[in-house]
């Protein structure tokens, strides 16, 4: 009989294990391995939470007037649902900021790779840390590292953020090939590009630099938007319309650069691109895949002039 707040000994010590994938990193495709378990994670995780929230929802339903638990069992309960949490909470704090700063760079550097993807101009090529090494560059901790020194700083960070995995730098956001389409190690690439760069390039100044722009020349967008509530919405569009200028065409913005750039959170730039999306000024050229999303990639954007139009 099970016993109440605790999961009954499996009748087959086996039957209960996770499928074994000791070895999924050392198969041909490594990147299929990580998949998969980070499939795994996903599936057994909230299968060992659920419980925990059910015990709490059940304990919470006879707490005192002022929020005391009436027994130490129902106590005991909300305890291990924070502690079963506390693994979740723990691992974010330990990024730093150079770490956060890291995975910036790679989505930036993955993005200006696949901008230049199919050009044979020799102006265009990018191999896949090209811009990363850009971004840093511009960091206090790189500065005077030759390119050695700076692939062993990258090094240690990852190993704190991706323990035991053989290719951390792919799991950062890297790629494996350059605009040619060419096979090419993101961290040997590295080193090349880390010797080449000359100016250092910060994550978000594409749209800073846009930001003024989009100050001095507003856009009228007619009556339909005239309202004083809609002055937020109003600059998003004309930042876009800056973007899109710069860009000479499609440009990348993510709601959370958006939200830094108005001054908002990413939640009401989001909501406001959406908006935008809807009324026709910003369309996406192509759709956004389950890919993308799982990077938390920046959606690309194409402006309509057309949507300038407004009726008389």
């Amino acid at each position: 009989m099970a016993v109440r707040g605790r999961n009954p000994p499996p009748t087959d010590p086996k039957a209960k294990r996770p499928p074994a994938r000791a070895g999924a990193w050392e198969t041909a495709d490594l990147r299929i391995g990580l998949e998969d378990n980070r499939e795994h994670a996903r599936d057994t995780r909230p299968q060992d939470l659920t419980q925990e929230k059910q015990e709490v929802q059940e304990s919470q339903e006879i707490q005192e007037p002022h929020g005391v638990l009436s027994s130490g069992r129902e106590e005991g309960a909300l305890v291990r649902a924070l502690v079963s949490l506390a693994p979740l909470v723990s691992t974010k704090r330990r990024e730093n900021s150079l770490q956060e700063f890291l995975r910036r760079a790679a989505k930036r550097s993955t993005k200006d790779l696949l901008q230049h993807e199919g050009s044979t101009r020799p102006e265009d090529y990018r191999g896949p840390s090209w811009m990363f090494a850009r971004c840093l560059k511009g960091r206090k901790e790189f500065a005077g590292l030759d390119a050695e020194e700076a692939t062993a700083r990258v090094d240690a960070e990852l190993a704190e953020m991706f323990p035991g995995c053989p290719i951390p730098w792919l799991e950062l956001g890297l790629q494996d090939f350059d605009s040619r389409n060419q096979g090419s190690d993101p961290r040997t690439d590295f080193m090349t590009a880390w010797d080449a760069v000359r100016k250092p390039f910060r994550p978000g100044s594409f749209i800073q630099e846009a930001v003024p722009l989009a100050r001095e020349t507003p856009l009228d967008l007619g009556p339909r938007f005239s309202h004083p509530a809609d002055a937020l919405f109003r600059q998003l569009v004309a930042l876009c319309y800056a973007l899109a200028q710069k860009s000479e065409g499609e440009f990348f913005l993510s709601c959370r650069d958006a939200g830094e750039a108005l001054g908002t959170s990413p939640a009401t730039a989001n909501q406001l691109l959406r908006r935008a999306e809807k009324a026709g000024f910003i369309k996406a050229p192509r759709a956004y895949s389950e890919k993308d999303r799982a990077r938390r990639d920046a959606k690309t954007w194409l402006f309509d002039p057309a949507s300038l139009k407004t009726e008389d």
